[in-house]
């Protein structure tokens, strides 16, 4: 599946994210789309990503 949607997808009202095996960037752009009401965010990968991953996904977070 083309996760790629996710980049632009807003979804401004979302509280509770739980995503399995999606890619970073999608990742961090569905997150930068909910303007900051996310309350609980779970991830879930098949493999260990470097820190600079992690460290986009908090970016993204903290935006």
């Amino acid at each position: 599946m083309p996760w790629n949607c996710l980049e632009n997808l807003s979804l401004p009202f979302l509280k509770i994210l739980k995503v399995k095996h999606v890619l970073t960037d999608n990742l961090t752009g569905l997150i930068e789309n909910t303007s900051g009401t996310l309350i609980e965010i779970s991830i879930t990968w098949r493999i260990c990503h470097s820190k600079i991953n992690y460290k986009k996904i908090i970016q993204a977070i903290y935006q």
